[in-house]
């Protein structure tokens, strides 16, 4: 499945490099302020490139969040 790979912080914008997608596939990226109880909510979608990779920035991270990649199942 996709992983997030890379991250990089420049002030409250995160960059991520998602790997290892579905080429050309649909993603959310979820997000939450506590890893152990739902609800994730969806950050933003996006899709992957025909790698199955995708580059994501993330505007206004600050405090404390959480993060996963989820795909849609076939």
């Amino acid at each position: 499945g996709s992983a997030i790979a890379s991250v990089s912080l420049a002030g409250t914008l995160l960059s991520l490099m998602i790997t290892n997608g579905l080429a050309n596939g649909v993603f959310n990226l979820l997000e939450s302020t506590n890893v152990l109880f739902t609800p994730f909510t969806t950050n933003q979608s996006g899709t992957f490139d025909g790698s199955g990779n995708a580059n994501v920035t993330v505007t206004n991270m600050g405090g404390d969040n959480f993060l996963r990649v989820a795909e849609p199942t076939p």
